[in-house]
C-alpha cells in the first residue's frame, strides 16, 4: 500500500528530525 509506505517514511523523518531536534539541544 502507498499510503502506509508514505506513512511510514513521515515516522522515519519524525524520527530523524526528533533526533536531531535532541542533539541541538542537549
Amino acid at each position: 500500500d502507498d499510503l502506509a509506505k508514505v506513512n511510514q517514511s513521515i515516522d522515519e523523518l519524525k524520527a530523524q528530525i526528533q533526533i536531531l531536534i535532541d542533539a541541538k539541544f542537549t
